[in-house]
């Protein structure tokens, strides 16, 4: 009796231990997809007081138009001088003290700009070498006015007139516009990672909530590209569509590799 009593406590004492131990294997997976990958920090660098000075490159451009970039403590400035002629100039910006990854993550918030014809983005995977740009983006949606939607565009700089190829387009109508059909005010804080052949996206509003996780599906999107897009480069920034002395302002400029 008194083995088959010590027998009953073992068996009873092992079942707890694998239910202890399968519960501690779910919430470790629940947290791991929940949090997402884990980010090391790429920019800014730990105890920076402001921007240091940024590397730029031409997606597009019109005639000899250029763009003013200029940093106030953590703030971007970019301006399109009053002598621009055209409206079609897209640019990447990326941090000269990071390396290229393949993949990585990539954040701003957008305070604002002079007009809505201002396209604000973010890049990934930039290559500038021989005079030839190449980058993944997503930008805000400025045709017909249609800010809701996020286009995710490869861009090849050296196809003049066909510089982008589109991979996708998110409605976030449901995210950006607000109960009554009007745009959520700026600041707008948004961030685009890429993981192998995947691109996500997150959008969200940090003077009103807190960040949401990557498994939110409201605030969060996500596609596959093809493969011949995933090739190492540097996580930035974009901007385009700046007419002649419009601007626009970012800050919380930041990067992260992802293992």
């Amino acid at each position: 009796m008194k083995f088959t009593s010590r027998l009953r406590i073992l068996i009873l004492l092992i079942s707890t231990l694998g239910l202890w131990v399968c519960g501690v294997m779910l919430f470790t997976t629940a947290h791991a997809l929940t949090v997402g990958p884990t980010l090391t920090k790429t920019f800014p660098a730990p105890g920076a007081s402001g921007l240091p000075p940024m590397n730029t490159a031409y997606l597009t451009r019109d005639s000899n138009d250029t763009f003013k970039f200029s940093t106030f403590g953590t703030r971007m400035f970019m301006q399109a001088p009053p002598s621009n002629v055209g409206e079609n100039t897209r640019q990447v910006v990326w941090p000269t003290t990071t390396n290229p990854t393949l993949n990585q993550q990539s954040c701003a918030t957008w305070l604002g700009a002079s007009s809505y014809f201002v396209q604000e983005g973010i890049a990934l995977r930039i290559t500038n070498a021989g005079g030839v740009t190449h980058a993944i983006t997503v930008t805000k949606n400025i045709v017909y006015g249609v800010q809701w939607a996020f286009n995710i565009h490869y861009w090849d700089s050296s196809n003049t007139g066909s510089e982008a190829v589109g991979l996708g387009q998110w409605d976030m109508s449901k995210v950006v516009l607000n109960e009554i059909g009007n745009y959520q005010y700026m600041p707008w804080r948004v961030c685009f990672r890429a993981v192998n052949n995947v691109v996500s996206m997150k959008i969200w509003f940090p003077a009103q909530m807190k960040e949401p996780t990557w498994s939110d599906p409201n605030y969060t999107r996500s596609l596959t590209i093809p493969a011949a897009y995933s090739t190492p480069g540097y996580a930035g920034w974009y901007i385009g569509h700046i007419q002649p002395s419009n601007d626009a302002e970012y800050n919380g400029m930041e990067t992260w590799s992802i293992p």
